[in-house]
């Protein structure tokens, strides 16, 4: 795991735990909103100070070549079907977890390339059986990386 795989964990997990504290304020009641405002106070910076990460072109390139294929494998016009920034967040988490099994960047996009690969190849997913009526389930961030379960799903 590299540095940046570490800072960006490192955050996710701090903003958990405020995230949770914050959910238990608007649950417990005052005493506990006044125990976590002091927490907060006191731990401020180091666990509401967003670090500075450094930027890997790999992210980027990864949500790229994936949406790229995506559209091309289920027909999408890419100037419909665009790589919005929510697309982009979902597709750049699943890179760090595709980095951190496969440990190579062609070895991610493979396998990403394989879950949208076998979605085509689902005659339920496309919408080819006479049970879905024609209504296709293939949608790149939902049906396909929607989870880390469901793109492992596809993975097998």
């Amino acid at each position: 795991m590299n540095e940046s795989e570490k800072v960006f964990y490192r955050v996710l997990i701090e903003r958990t735990i405020v995230e949770r504290a914050v959910r238990a304020v608007r649950c417990r009641g005052k005493q506990l909103a006044d125990l976590v405002r002091d927490f907060i106070r006191d731990q401020g910076s180091a666990v509401l100070e967003q670090p500075t990460l450094v930027p890997d072109p790999n992210l980027e390139a990864f949500a790229s070549e994936v949406h790229g294929y995506y559209c091309r494998v289920m027909s999408k016009d890419r100037r419909l079907y665009q790589l919005t920034a929510a697309r982009r967040k979902k597709l750049k988490v699943r890179y760090m977890e595709l980095r951190s099994i496969f440990h190579h960047h062609d070895r991610a996009v493979q396998a990403a390339k394989v879950c949208i690969d076998q979605c085509f190849k689902s005659d339920w997913h496309m919408g080819r059986t006479a049970a879905t009526g024609g209504r296709k389930v293939n949608d790149l961030i939902i049906d396909i990386f929607g989870t880390y379960e469901r793109m492992e799903r596809w993975l097998q």
